[in-house]
């Protein structure tokens, strides 16, 4: 199953929130030479600007939802059918309650980081000349990351990633697994950190510091993921080569 991120993409760039029309409602084009910050954070265009980000964030979440429950359930059948669990838990439940409690959690985030971001780069640009900047905030990284780019394609990476790890540890749990190995992608782009952890065990339920239960669960674009023992059954799954799915780690 592939998630539609070219679809998602589109829906950030529709109700992402619109910068250049904030600043218009502020008078911001209008500014002669210098300006200071108190002349463009406006209570209320900044809440009309939040509102639009919220809005985002939830047509990008429902249709992040729509792929993901059936996307864990797959992974999850895959993973039981792979190792040849017996008396495996209901993966259905598993990914009901993982939706339910930490579904769309970077997602619901958003709003508060476009607005941090905007205000920062205000804050920071303040006393400048107005025209110059104008020219230019429209194309400065940190803002146009918040409705194009890598940012949107990296949550939902994260979020996709989370949630198939959440789901792999639950069933192992559930299978009778007593410890965790990380393991990382094996590549340059493995960072220090977890470049440290390859190959370190822990207790199933143990918190790995500064990560969480599992890779990802707190670092963004993690690729990593765990190993809990089981020996492979078979090579490939029904519906699904166990090899297509684990691509979500890459």
């Amino acid at each position: 199953m592939s998630l539609p991120d070219r679809e998602i993409s589109a829906i950030l760039k529709k109700f992402g929130p619109e910068i250049e029309t904030y600043l218009r409602t502020v008078g911001f084009f209008d500014i002669t030479g210098q300006y200071g910050p108190t002349d463009i954070l406006n209570a209320r265009a900044m809440a009309t600007y939040r509102k639009a980000s919220l809005a985002k964030n939830r047509e990008v979440w429902a249709a992040l939802e729509k792929w993901l429950f059936p996307e864990m359930v797959d992974f999850g059948a895959a993973f039981i059918a792979t190792y040849g669990l017996i008396k495996p838990p209901n993966v259905k439940e598993i990914a009901t309650d993982y939706i339910k409690e930490r579904g769309g959690f970077l997602i619901k985030r958003m709003a508060a980081t476009d607005q941090k971001r905007l205000t920062a780069f205000i804050w920071q640009n303040s006393m400048k000349n107005e025209r110059p900047l104008a020219r230019r905030i429209l194309k400065e990284p940190n803002l146009v990351s918040i409705v194009a780019g890598h940012r949107p394609e990296t949550i939902i990476r994260t979020e996709r990633g989370r949630a198939i790890r959440s789901g792999s540890q639950n069933i192992a749990i559930g299978a009778g697994a007593k410890e965790k190995m990380w393991v990382t992608a094996g590549d340059g782009r493995v960072r220090p950190s977890h470049k440290s952890l390859n190959g370190t065990t822990w207790s199933i339920e143990e918190d790995i510091p500064g990560e969480g239960q599992y890779p990802g669960e707190i670092a963004i674009g993690c690729r990593c993921h765990l190993q809990y023992g089981f020996e492979a059954k078979r090579a490939n799954y029904a519906n699904q080569p166990m090899s297509t799915l684990e691509e979500l780690y890459s």
